[in-house]
């Protein structure tokens, strides 16, 4: 991995604060630490804009105007599970049922305001940490099932590609003339280039997946600086 990989990774968090301070300042901070920091007056802005822009964690504060944050976590957590998209719950609100309700609702931890800001960096680290573990996990499974994909490719590549030499080592040997058993012949091995080309294409598809390596995301959040 080079420094370029390093400089292109970096985890998106939203924060969804409907107070304009303790927002602008979450963004302000979060992004001067390297996050693409992306802030919502809105807990419904929020939830329609990662079904179309992935987020890797919430800010999520819980007394939302129209739409609160617990309800949001529900709507979220219809979607995306705690380890996919680790939500933490940022309220003023002490009370232990809110803090119970919230993490009922799927939120993977609770910060309460106001708001120690080093506690809250060691926060999201933690759980960007789970996170990327598990999708660590995912990714060596995924790798497994690619490389079994490509074996069986290889093996059915190969078997069409043999019938291929051996029409077309018959074709040269024997010599016929017969126009019609000539165009049976190139027939068929048209037939068989095909299916290897079938399979070629797919192992192309399959050599064309690329995600962001695990090194990068965890050289990233070892940079974070409190």
């Amino acid at each position: 991995m080079n420094s370029s990989d390093r400089e292109q990774y970096q985890p998106r968090i939203l924060v969804v604060e409907d107070e304009p301070l303790s927002r602008d300042m979450l963004v302000r901070r979060l992004s001067a630490r390297k996050f693409n920091v992306s802030g919502f007056s809105s807990a419904q802005d929020a939830v329609i804009d990662i079904e179309t822009t992935p987020a890797d964690l919430i800010l999520m504060d819980n007394a939302m105007p129209n739409l609160s944050g617990v309800d949001a976590v529900r709507l979220i957590r219809q979607h995306w599970s705690p380890d996919s998209l680790p939500i933490i719950m940022v309220s003023a609100m002490i009370d232990s049922t809110d803090v119970i309700e919230a993490l009922d609702a799927g939120a993977n931890d609770y910060v309460i305001k106001p708001i120690h800001f080093k506690v809250l960096l060691a926060r999201v680290r933690t759980a960007l940490r789970m996170k990327h573990t598990v999708s660590t996990l995912m990714e060596a499974e995924r790798q497994r099932v690619m490389m079994s994909s490509l074996a069986r490719a290889a093996a059915t590549v190969a078997e069409p590609m043999g019938r291929l030499i051996d029409e077309l080592e018959k074709l040269m040997s024997d010599g016929e003339t017969d126009p019609a058993k000539v165009k049976q012949g190139l027939t068929s091995m048209l037939d068989l280039t095909e299916q290897a080309v079938d399979v070629i294409d797919q192992l192309r598809k399959i050599a064309g997946l690329q995600n962001v390596s695990y090194t990068a995301r965890m050289e990233f959040l070892d940079d974070i600086t409190t």
